[in-house]
């Protein structure tokens, strides 16, 4: 009886403790993957392409936290999951490893066990991710 009644308590307090110490170590990590947007640049060579990519980030970011937050709220797990890994591939795209990482964060938690606070990092993440690309297509436009 003991075991049954400290399972899921248990399962939980692992969860907060694993992202406590996952978000110590996000906190240390870049927010851009630099040497995938080295690459982008060597490959392209086009400020406008980069450009195009940073707005199609920024609208696919922003429909993917609408879509977390009615996933969530209608406990659909399915859909959560999906959003995720979409979420992840735009992030890989454009090199914002923070945003991934968060989102790989946000995948090992069930959906129903979600508090607003995943989806608010996600937004924080998602804002740096945005704003640092921004700086780095400055960068680079003002550089060619």
């Amino acid at each position: 009886m003991i075991v049954e009644h400290l399972s899921k308590p248990l399962f939980c307090l692992v969860a907060v403790d694993r992202r406590v110490r996952d978000r110590k170590v996000e906190h240390n990590r870049r927010i851009l993957n630099h040497w995938h947007l080295r690459k982008l640049q060597e490959t392209v060579r086009r400020p406008e392409f980069l450009g195009n990519l940073l707005k199609d980030f920024e609208e696919d970011s922003a429909e993917a936290l609408e879509q977390l937050i009615k996933a969530v709220a209608n406990k659909d797990t399915a859909e959560y999951r999906q959003v995720l890994h979409a979420l992840i591939g735009a992030a890989r795209e454009v090199g914002a490893s923070s945003v991934e990482y968060t989102c790989q964060i946000a995948q090992d938690v069930a959906c129903q066990d979600l508090d607003r606070k995943i989806i608010v990092d996600l937004e924080h993440a998602i804002q740096r991710a945005r704003e640092a690309l921004a700086v780095y297509l400055a960068t680079f436009s003002g550089a060619t």
